[in-house]
């Protein structure tokens, strides 16, 4: 069985200027695209990838977030236990959460540890039924809504 513990979280950010192209002229989207990878790194030596892309600055905000109350608290949970992280940060960002900056911090890491996730063989996943009743109650509800729109 492999071993999801969480031992490290790394941001990385990355600054790229927009093409010189006349559709941009006089954009307000800062004068680079800024993208944060987030790399949750467990003890059994899966990896999982976790990205933010924003049309605004504020990149480094979102990456001080995460170094000063997102990381701390992760370090050393089971990646799997996806919405127990969640709710954790959740309710530890009441006072200053709960929209903008921290979601968007806890959004760059509920990726990377879906991504932890779909690298776990098949035998960890499959022993964990609420989470693969989760994901086909979201696959249903996304294939719903898609037949909806269309009728």
């Amino acid at each position: 069985m492999t071993d999801t513990t969480i031992t490290a979280v790394r941001t990385t950010m990355l600054r790229m200027p927009w093409p010189n192209s006349p559709w941009l002229k006089g954009h307000a989207f800062g004068a680079k695209r800024e993208f944060l990878v987030l790399d949750v790194e467990t003890r059994g030596g899966i990896t999982g990838m976790g990205y933010l892309l924003l049309f605004r600055p504020g990149m480094r905000t979102i990456a001080t977030c995460l170094e000063e109350c997102v990381i701390p608290r992760v370090i050393g949970k089971d990646a799997s236990a996806v919405e127990a992280i969640w709710q954790d940060l959740w309710h530890a960002t009441v006072t200053y959460g709960r929209a903008g900056i921290a979601v968007m911090a806890m959004s760059a890491l509920d990726i990377a540890l879906w991504d932890v996730l779909g690298k776990v063989p098949s035998c960890r996943c499959t022993g964990s039924g609420a989470i693969i009743a989760r994901v086909c109650r979201h696959m249903a509800a996304a294939a719903f809504a898609a037949a909806a729109a269309t009728a």
